[in-house]
């Protein structure tokens, strides 16, 4: 058997030493690295959202607008499925003013001039005035063409619009009517007689 030596033994030592120093700051410099890169993402995070808050704030209003149009198309298929199961002429109507408050009526036919009160509802939550409904003058004033302020849909004729070039539906946002701008505009288009519906 080969003699071991102390200068073997510390030689081997101090190798060992070494190396697990390397090991360590090997680590220390992974740790390092892994907490820059959290650091990079969290304000890159943080830009993005930052960056985010002008556009959120200035879409609100579209994207409630197009909620709104989305709760009367819902409304509209409802009206057309009632009058094809009751076989009757089924009207909404706003209550006028701009308000987005409106009133489901019903009669024999859709010229007739007495229609009765079914249900009642809005298109937005109670106490909403962020938006408003166009009415035909303002669209016109606006050139925006077809717009309605009732609709009526009977169960043989089918829906008013069938006569018409262009029926519609548009919700704006009060602040947006004051000043003409239509970029937060939402119009629910009805086609046809059987009132297909389409959103822009």
């Amino acid at each position: 058997m080969v003699p071991i030596y102390d200068s073997d033994i510390a030689e081997d030592r101090w190798s060992k030493a070494e190396w697990s120093h390397y090991e360590l700051w090997e680590k220390v410099d992974q740790r390092i690295r892994k907490h820059n890169r959290l650091w990079i993402a969290a304000t890159a995070v943080v830009f993005l959202l930052l960056s985010s808050v002008p556009v959120i704030m200035d879409q609100r209003p579209k994207w409630k607008s197009l909620r709104a149009t989305r709760v009367l198309g819902q409304e509209i298929i409802r009206i057309k499925r009632e009058a094809a199961v009751n076989r009757r002429a089924y009207r909404l109507r706003f209550l006028g003013g701009g308000s987005l408050e409106y009133q489901v009526e019903t009669a024999n036919r859709c010229e007739d001039a007495v229609f009765t009160p079914v249900r009642s509802g809005s298109l937005t939550g109670s106490g909403d005035g962020v938006l408003v409904l166009l009415s035909k003058e303002k669209g016109g004033e606006l050139n925006v063409p077809g717009l309605l302020e009732s609709y009526c849909y009977d169960s043989l004729s089918g829906g008013a619009s069938a006569t018409d070039k262009i029926a519609a539906f548009a919700v704006i946002p009060v602040n947006d009517l004051s000043v003409g701008r239509l970029d937060r505009l939402s119009v629910l288009l009805l086609s046809g007689a059987s009132t297909d519906l389409s959103f822009e």
